[in-house]
């Protein structure tokens, strides 16, 4: 019995052997888990942090990085015009035409304003772009589309005569363009093209002399930096300079339902043959007239009348009745070849007073 008794004994406490040893197990297993899922939750908030500590440090670096690179243009513009004006008795004394102007001239400065030239990707700066009849020498352009004409000169010529400003303003008339800029190199002026009712030489917004070195860095940057032009921030700031003069013909509270009548137009004509060069071909001065007030036409000026077939558009019908009043005011000529349009010095002086 006893020797059975303690067989039955140390079986029990095998067992019990057995038994904490598992909870041990059991409970270590546990605490392996816990200590592992802690370890893994602090290596996930790690990385979280890791992630949002590099992502905040490259946001900070793309921010620097945007400011290093107006820094950086602005003092190679800088430099650029500095070193133009160091050496302008150098260029006066090879006496620079045309090409040697755009080249050692023109070209840096444009350069420093962030177009690539030499671009065969973007053709951002287009030289000698068809314009009518004729060619500008540069087209600043994105997704080759002109956004500003640039026509140069000799360093030597004068750029505020007539004759080069109503190049530069057929060019950019001729091809909807809204910036035109005209230089010779040392001097440069800044056209707003399409202002309703407002004569050539009064859109000049800005004229950049490079001997006034800060002014015509800070201008340049305004109206002509590649990023400026691109998001019509340059368009935008020459807008703010170049006010409107409209006439005050009394249609500023006008009928929407009725379409604006002759008188209306009777400005818009005379700047267009005068922007055409003093005459033109009727159907040349109709779309340079259009091109004038087509911001402030409304839905009515260019529709026809519904019942009427084959009649011509409000606006243009207008127009044509205006022009023959003008006719016999004697602000055009009445004896021009036929078809043709032709402003009287009257009607110059007429505009003057305008």
């Amino acid at each position: 019995m006893h020797g059975g008794r303690c067989c039955w004994h140390c079986c029990d406490v095998r067992r019990n052997v057995s038994h904490r040893r598992r909870r041990t197990s059991e409970t270590l297993s546990r605490c392996i888990a816990l200590k592992l899922f802690s370890l893994q939750f602090d290596a996930a908030c790690g990385i979280l942090f890791l992630h949002r500590f590099v992502n905040h440090r490259c946001q900070e670096k793309r921010h620097s990085d945007l400011v290093f690179i107006r820094i950086k243009r602005g003092n190679m513009l800088e430099q650029t015009i500095a070193h133009i004006i160091q050496f302008t008795e150098i260029i006066e004394g090879y006496d620079f035409d045309e090409a040697a102007t755009k080249q050692f001239v023109v070209l840096p400065i444009l350069r420093a304003l962030g177009w690539d030239d030499g671009n065969l990707d973007t053709l951002e700066v287009f030289p000698e772009q068809k314009a009518g009849n004729g060619s500008v020498d540069y087209a600043l352009q994105l997704n080759e589309k002109p956004l500003v004409f640039l026509e140069c000169k000799r360093w030597r010529v004068k750029i505020d005569t007539d004759e080069s400003q109503k190049q530069i303003a057929r060019y950019v008339f001729q091809n909807g363009i809204d910036l035109a800029v005209l230089t010779n190199g040392k001097l440069w002026d800044f056209y707003l093209s399409y202002k309703t009712h407002v004569p050539w030489k009064e859109r000049k917004f800005c004229s950049i002399d490079l001997e006034n070195q800060r002014e015509a860095v800070s201008d340049f940057e305004k109206y002509l930096s590649k990023s400026n032009v691109i998001e019509g921030r340059a368009k935008a700031a020459a807008e703010s300079v170049v006010q409107p003069r409209v006439e005050p013909i009394g249609i500023q509270n006008w009928d929407t339902n009725r379409p604006y009548p002759p008188r209306y137009y009777r400005l818009p004509i005379l700047n267009a043959l005068v922007e055409l060069g003093g005459s033109a071909p009727a159907d040349d001065v109709l779309a340079r007239v259009y091109l004038l007030v087509k911001e402030r036409l409304r839905q009515i000026d260019e529709s026809t009348k519904p019942e009427v077939t084959g009649e011509p558009l409000h606006w243009k019908y207008q127009t044509d009745v205006m022009q023959k009043r003008l006719v016999e005011a004697s602000l055009i000529t009445g004896d021009s070849p036929q078809g043709t349009w032709e402003i009287t010095e009257k009607g110059r002086e007429y505009l003057k007073t305008r």
